[in-house]
């Protein structure tokens, strides 16, 4: 599986636009505990996809884990200037059941 998701192999380098991909293979990564290649691949999906509140509670949270509490809520802290409060109880509720 690994040989699959390195940085060389030809699919990856097709697919750099590809937002699920990039989603699926951080959470092997995060499954597997390489929680640095999980932040990698995760990043981009919160610029593919419009309103990708899931992959901002997830970088945020992996963040967190690694301990980058100050890039973790500068992250959630412009996204509640961009989005609203709402947004912010909205990731709460979220975070809550994602960290369980």
């Amino acid at each position: 599986m690994e040989k699959n998701l390195s940085t060389n192999n030809p699919l990856k380098q097709a697919c750099i636009w590809d937002a699920q991909l990039h989603e699926e293979r951080a959470s092997y990564y995060e499954r597997i505990g390489d929680v640095m290649k999980a932040i990698q691949d995760i990043r981009p999906t919160v610029k593919l996809i419009p309103d990708n509140t899931n992959g901002y509670l997830k970088l945020s949270t992996m963040l967190y884990s690694i301990g980058e509490v100050e890039d973790s809520l500068k992250l959630v802290g412009r996204e509640v200037v961009i989005r609203g409060l709402s947004w912010l109880r909205e990731m709460w509720g979220k975070g809550l059941e994602y960290v369980n």
